[in-house]
């Protein structure tokens, strides 16, 4: 089946308009996936600085109910900042499931404010409550120690947290590199294949033109031997025709002059 030039055209143009369909969905998925991994990264980074604020806050809190025991705001305060601490720290361990240490860490860190560190901040605020001097005794040896040993761990995990994010966004940046490289590629490959074809029609319709040049040609070739083989051949006819009708000529004079000389004869007899 032969085809029009128009369907060559669009041919030709089809595989730039199937590799810009395929860049365009390959940016948008990119992009999205990118944005994905990006919020991650600092959605885990800002629960970090968060949780950092939240453990300052409960030991202020909890030192300031210490030294004024009537300001049950600052117990109120630690409460709602311990609150926001493990819930911090709970979202943060589900951003860190692919990354077994920090997540191990996440893991002990709670383990430990359960077990150890909560329980220490509860005896200081039930003495506190009873105006026990013991209170402060307690403080120094049982809840200083053990927020030092959370807050030492609370370092550690915040290094691996913004490790795990700049690794993420190291990455990110990378794939956008690649990914624009290998659009330019796929684009100039289309480019060129397109360009190709588009040159190829043009050599195609330029040869058929030439063809039809060359069997014109030689028609008109032909066209002009047939009438210089009839200009030829009327003219040895006309020739013919000259020579026949001189002959004719010729032959009516002697027949002429054969009568004459018998009626010359005839008159002598």
């Amino acid at each position: 089946m032969k085809l029009s030039l128009t369907q060559k055209v669009s041919l030709s143009t089809l595989p730039l308009i199937l590799c810009s369909a395929w860049v365009s969905w390959h940016i948008y998925l990119t992009s999205h996936q990118t944005d994905a991994r990006a919020d991650r990264a600092i959605r885990m980074s800002r629960l970090m600085r968060e949780g950092e604020l939240h453990m300052v806050t409960m030991s202020e809190a909890l030192r300031g109910y210490l030294l004024n025991p009537d300001q049950t705001s600052e117990a109120d305060r630690k409460e709602a900042a311990d609150a926001a601490y493990a819930k911090g720290a709970e979202e943060i361990g589900k951003l860190l499931d692919d990354d077994a240490e920090a997540q191990n860490l996440n893991r002990s860190m709670a383990e430990f404010d359960e077990k150890t560190l909560d329980a220490a901040e509860d005896e200081v605020v039930v003495l506190i409550q009873k105006q026990n001097p013991d209170a402060s005794k307690v403080y120094r040896e049982k809840y200083a120690p053990a927020r030092a040993i959370q807050n030492k761990n609370f370092i550690k995990l915040k290094e691996l947290v913004d490790r795990r994010s700049e690794t993420i966004l190291a990455t990110i940046e990378a794939e956008k590199r690649a990914n624009g490289l290998r659009m330019v590629i796929f684009l100039a490959l289309a480019t060129l294949i397109g360009i190709g074809g588009v040159l190829g029609i043009t050599l195609s319709s330029i040869r058929s033109a030439f063809s039809v040049f060359t069997r014109v040609d030689s028609v008109a070739r032909a066209v002009g031997d047939s009438a210089s083989s009839l200009t030829r051949t009327s003219d040895s006819l006309s020739a013919s025709s000259t020579e026949q009708s001189a002959a004719i000529t010729e032959t009516a004079s002697a027949i002429e002059e054969i009568r004459s000389m018998i009626e010359r004869n005839a008159d002598h007899s």
